[in-house]
């Protein structure tokens, strides 16, 4: 084989090689993130959880995700008690691989809640409870270690609620409302949040959001019970957290950032 041969052979194969191994890199980060998020939630919410897709810019700085499910507790029905649709999230300097990562803004969409009650309990209160020892206030505080969040805005949108009673000797009482969005600042603070914190304090608002605007129509022993186990717990005001309506003066266009991200989404780890 002439040098001229091997010379154009390499100009061909160097590229393709470079690029399968930038390919493997990227997927790979996907796959790391990916399992940062199921981990980290899982320790918080003590319930199984999954993500169908995540994508990363090529610089690690833009962050898009979708089908979140945190499945029921063991000893109820199979199904999730949460569910998202698709999230996104830019990254201020540096990339989602530092240690501490400053996130202008959050947004989070489509995110449905299934809650159900029992003679033995709830599901709801089963991930509450277990959110609550994971912080510390009635078990092992969660660890410092790994990356912390720090979130300067958090916005939810298109939120639902599906409510079930299921008592001995009587009919299930079933009832369905939908929940305005709601946005929420200063999301951990001066040191930041862990992820599985991060799942901890969503579900915990969109739960207290949900109860305040429509209580009222989900079954009664439901939101009462509801209503006890978040009242037991450290208010998100207590925590720093400023929450407050997506409508009015804190609006955002629900587009905004997941527009930006459309390219993301949709090619990610599956």
């Amino acid at each position: 084989m002439t040098a001229g041969r091997i010379a154009r052979r390499l100009a061909i194969g160097l590229p393709l090689a470079l690029v399968a191994v930038l390919a493997v890199l990227y997927l790979a980060r996907n796959h790391l993130v990916k399992s940062a998020v199921e981990n980290g939630s899982r320790q918080a919410l003590g319930v199984e959880v999954a993500l169908a897709g995540v994508d990363l810019d090529l610089r690690g700085t833009t962050f898009g995700m979708e089908d979140y499910r945190a499945h029921n507790p063991e000893g109820f029905d199979p199904g999730d008690f949460l569910r998202l649709e698709r999230g996104a999230l830019a990254v201020e300097g540096g990339s989602i691989f530092s240690s501490t990562i400053v996130v202008p803004r959050l947004q989070l969409e489509g995110l449905h809640l299934e809650l159900l009650q029992t003679a033995e309990g709830s599901n709801f209160g089963t991930v509450l409870s277990h959110l609550e020892a994971f912080r510390g206030e009635g078990g092992p505080e969660p660890s410092r270690e790994g990356k912390r969040l720090l979130i300067r805005e958090l916005v939810i949108q298109g939120i639902s609620v599906s409510a079930r009673l299921e008592l001995p000797g009587a009919d299930p009482v079933q009832a369905q409302a939908e929940v305005k969005g709601l946005r929420m600042t200063d999301v951990g603070g001066e040191e930041g949040l862990t992820i599985g914190q991060v799942a901890g304090v969503v579900t915990q608002a969109v739960l207290d959001r949900a109860l305040d605007e429509v209580g009222g129509r989900l079954p009664e022993a439901l939101a009462r019970g509801l209503r006890g186990r978040l009242g037991g717990m450290t208010g998100l005001d207590e925590l720093g957290i400023h929450l407050e309506g997506a409508s009015g003066s804190g609006s955002v266009d629900p587009g905004d950032l997941l527009d930006k991200v459309k390219g993301l989404v949709g090619g990610g780890s599956r």
